[in-house]
């Protein structure tokens, strides 16, 4: 299971570091269906938080 932590590591590493999701799966040896999965679900809640 993934945790908050590791949610945030994610963000971290593909906003500040640049990381490609690729790179960033095998840093944190995770899949790189997870690292899609929340870097997902990340720029959807920044889209939805962008008033219209």
């Amino acid at each position: 299971m993934i945790t908050m932590v590791d949610k945030q590591t994610i963000i971290h590493l593909y906003r500040s570091r640049g990381l490609s999701k690729r790179a960033i799966a095998r840093e944190l040896d995770i899949s790189r269906k997870t690292v899609h999965k929340v870097i997902q679900e990340y720029e959807s809640t920044l889209s939805s938080d962008t008033p219209s």
